[in-house]
C-alpha cells in the first residue's frame, strides 16, 4: 500500500504503509475547530471506511482551543478511528495531551507517548 497524503491548514494527514494514519501539526500551530475537522475529514477519507489506529503528533502544537478538544473528543468515536495515540515532545504538548484526555475523554483507546517507537508499538495493537 503505498503512502496517502492530505495537507491541511494545520499539518498533513496521512495512511502509513503499516496501516496507521498520522498527522503531524506545523511548528507553532494554534488549532481551531476548523483544524479539527479538517483532521476528521482527512482521516475519514483515508480510512475509506475502515478503522484504523492513528498517530498524532503534538510536536508543533502551540495551543488548542476548547472547541477542537470538543470536536475531537466526539468525532474521534465516530469515524473508524480505532484508538489514537498522541505523541509528544515538550512539557507543553504533555499538558495539552493530560487536559484532552481529562476534560474530553472518547470512548476509544488514547494515550499519551514521550516515544514514537512505543506509540507505535501500542497503535499495531488496533489494527484489524
Amino acid at each position: 500500500m503505498a503512502e496517502k497524503v492530505i495537507n491541511t491548514r494545520s499539518g498533513k494527514v496521512w495512511l502509513t504503509e503499516d496501516g496507521i494514519i498520522r498527522q503531524n501539526v506545523v511548528p507553532h500551530t494554534d488549532f481551531t475547530l476548523q483544524d479539527a475537522q479538517e483532521t476528521i475529514a482527512a482521516a475519514v477519507k483515508l480510512s475509506e471506511g475502515k478503522p484504523y489506529p492513528m498517530l498524532v503528533d503534538l510536536t508543533g502544537l502551540k495551543s488548542i482551543t476548547k472547541e477542537a478538544r470538543n470536536y475531537f473528543g466526539k468525532e474521534v468515536t465516530s469515524h473508524n478511528l480505532s484508538a489514537v495515540g498522541l505523541l509528544f515532545t515538550s512539557a507543553v504538548t504533555q499538558v495539552l495531551g493530560n487536559f484532552f484526555l481529562r476534560f474530553n475523554r472518547p470512548e476509544i483507546p488514547v494515550k499519551l507517548f514521550n516515544s514514537e517507537t512505543q506509540v507505535i508499538r501500542w497503535l499495531k495493537e488496533f489494527l484489524s
